[in-house]
């Protein structure tokens, strides 16, 4: 996963009360993310590798790295499973 970078879908987000709603243009397909959910997914910008992710998110949030990775890695694969990411080639 180091390596590998994140890049964004075909995809829009609308901030309501209770966080975020994503919608995905490929699949029509909406779906809720938290204000934090919402922070990683805007580094996932193609030019961040899932490594600078770790290393910015756990030293700005005073996060274990080891742990932080780990979610990382689950909250990126459903990300893809919902089609809201991709990886850049």
């Amino acid at each position: 996963m180091s390596n590998k970078i994140p890049i964004k879908g075909n995809i829009r987000i609308k901030k309501e009360d209770k966080g975020y709603v994503v919608f995905n243009l490929d699949t029509s397909g909406f779906h809720s993310l938290t204000e934090d959910s919402i922070a990683i997914l805007n580094a996932c910008d193609g030019k961040n590798s899932a490594e600078d992710i770790v290393n910015k998110f756990s030293k700005e949030r005073s996060l274990e790295k080891k742990e932080f990775k780990k979610n990382l890695e689950s909250f990126l694969d459903e990300l893809l499973k919902r089609k809201i990411i991709k990886w850049q080639d």
